[in-house]
C-alpha cells in the first residue's frame, strides 16, 4: 500500500513485469516519489485501476493521465 486512508488510497501490485495501481488517491507527485521509494515510477506502470470516484482514490487521475501514457480502467 502506497496510501490508505481517508485522505488519499493508493495500492501498488507488481507482477513479473507489469505494474498496477488501483487507485490513486494522492497527488501525482506524491505517488510518484513513492513509487521511486521502491524502485519503480509512474512511467513503468501497465495500467491504473479505478474503483470508485470519490477524491480520496481519484485525485491524481487528471495529472497523471496529462503526462503518462497509461490506460484507466473503471
Amino acid at each position: 500500500m502506497l496510501y490508505s486512508s481517508s485522505k488519499g488510497n493508493c495500492a501498488y501490485i507488481k507482477y513479473k513485469n507489469d505494474e498496477f495501481l488501483i487507485d490513486c488517491g494522492a497527488s501525482a507527485r506524491s505517488i510518484e516519489d513513492s513509487l521511486k521509494s521502491i524502485g519503480s515510477s509512474l512511467a513503468n506502470l501497465s495500467a491504473i485501476f479505478i474503483t470508485h470516484e470519490h477524491s480520496d482514490h481519484i485525485r491524481g487521475i487528471h495529472t497523471i493521465s496529462k503526462y503518462f501514457d497509461v490506460p484507466f480502467y473503471a
